[in-house]
């Protein structure tokens, strides 16, 4: 659109400044009052040539009509002013043909004679209000995290947790898509397996979230996100303890919804790569109460001889829900 606007403004532009009769007129050194003075255009010239055959006769009103421009000589042999014939085409008007700077008449009065109107070349043009307002719309939508942008994310951690020596493999993987300049709901999907010499669960999170990159800046951008979704979990133990021998089998498998907010910092390393740090409040509601900690009590019991019978059971302490932090860096990639 910027390049139409140009370019029907120089043709308007070349095309005013084309014409024969402007272009005899634009400069004053063409005909001007020290021009033709005295001495140059006397009554002796101007009976025999300007007046005479050359001007009523042959040159101007006869078979010679190549002449492009002819000053109209008044009684005291000054010219008065300038004006120009094209072939075929009525004379321009005087005022368009001045030396003085055109003004709104001037200037329609000459786009009528190029055959384009004011009214196209406002519209072609545009106000300097609209074409600011485009200029910064187009560098608008050159920033990154702008409408249509989309975005994917992958991560890979470990750690050590529970009893047992257990360590913990997450594979982790986001994808957001831009509705909004600087607005983006995403999805990410988190699996988490622990392995160990007791046993843990496996598990699945859906986790739809907001993201709002209030800053859109290709080096460092930090964002704010809140979601909410499901973990689903199986596998586990059976029971938590051994009731015979006392030993913890593992934790159970309990689905649980989570919901968290807080935010991070995307910090570019590329032209379409990021490190993206993030840090969130998690809190998770079980689907029924879990062990937090687990302890392992001893228990004796006498049967219908009298004779003691020991057993053992899981104490400690439960919840059916929790707070927590949830750290994370992910390598994020714009698509």
């Amino acid at each position: 659109m910027t390049a139409l606007r140009i370019s029907i403004l120089s043709a308007a532009i070349i095309l005013g400044y084309a014409l024969p009769g402007r272009c005899a007129s634009a400069d004053a050194s063409v005909a001007g009052p020290d021009d033709f003075g005295p001495d140059d255009v006397g009554p002796d010239d101007v009976g025999d040539d300007v007046a005479g055959d050359d001007v009523a006769g042959d040159d101007v009103a006869g078979d010679d009509t190549d002449s492009a421009m002819a000053p109209e000589i008044d009684d005291a042999g000054q010219p008065s002013e300038i004006t120009a014939y094209v072939p075929g085409e009525a004379p321009l008007p005087a005022d368009v043909l001045s030396e003085d700077p055109l003004d709104a008449d001037e200037t329609s009065a000459t786009m009528a004679v190029i055959g384009v109107s004011q009214t196209e070349t406002d519209a072609a043009m545009g106000s300097s209000e609209e074409m600011d307002a485009a200029v910064a719309n187009l560098l608008e939508q050159l920033k990154p995290y702008g409408k249509g942008d989309m975005e994917l994310a992958v991560g890979l951690g470990g750690a050590r947790v529970g009893y047992g020596d257990g360590f913990m493999l997450t594979v982790s993987a986001v994808f957001a898509y831009y509705v909004f300049n600087r607005l983006a709901p995403g999805l990410e999907m988190d699996y988490v397996a622990v392995f160990g010499e007791v046993k843990y669960p496996q598990s699945l999170t859906l986790f739809p979230f907001v993201k709002f990159v209030p800053v859109r800046s290709s080096r460092f951008a930090p964002y704010l996100l809140l979601g909410g979704g499901r973990t689903m979990e199986w596998g586990g133990a059976e029971r938590p303890v051994n009731t015979t021998t006392g030993e913890i089998n593992g934790f159970l498998a309990v689905s649980s919804w989570v919901t968290g907010m807080g935010g991070g910092v995307m910090i570019g390393i590329g032209s379409r790569a990021h490190l993206q740090l993030q840090l969130l409040a998690m809190h998770r509601a079980y689907d029924e109460n879990i062990w937090r900690e687990i302890n392992v009590a001893r228990v004796v019991e006498r049967d219908a001889a009298g004779n003691p019978v020991v057993t053992f059971e899981a104490v400690g302490e439960r919840t059916d829900s929790l707070w927590y932090p949830s750290p994370s860096i992910w390598f994020s990639f714009s698509l």
